[in-house]
């Protein structure tokens, strides 16, 4: 949960230099961040604070996809209360 405050905070701050706000705007920023991020480096600003990446489960690199459905399934993770994102996504968290 740090992580993803971290990552939200970020992400609201580039909504806001684009100079306009809507909920739109910040979902479609949100989702380009964490895919480019998690596609290219495996971490996101949050990661980074934290020392977490996230990897294939065979421990390569996620490719665009991964990280797309892995964004996309993170809500419902959050309301289950279990890492569903990454057990569909075939993704795992790893700490450096």
């Amino acid at each position: 949960m740090r992580a993803a405050s971290v990552d939200a905070a970020f992400c609201l701050t580039l909504t806001r230099l684009t100079g306009r706000r809507s909920w739109r705007r910040l979902l479609a920023t949100a989702a380009v961040y964490h895919v480019a991020c998690w596609s290219t480096s495996g971490q996101t600003l949050g990661g980074m604070v934290l020392r977490q990446r996230v990897v294939s489960v065979d421990g390569s690199r996620l490719i665009p996809a991964q990280s797309l459905l892995r964004f996309v399934l993170l809500p419902i993770s959050w309301i289950a209360w279990r890492p569903i994102h990454d057990e569909v996504a075939g993704t795992v968290v790893v700490a450096e």
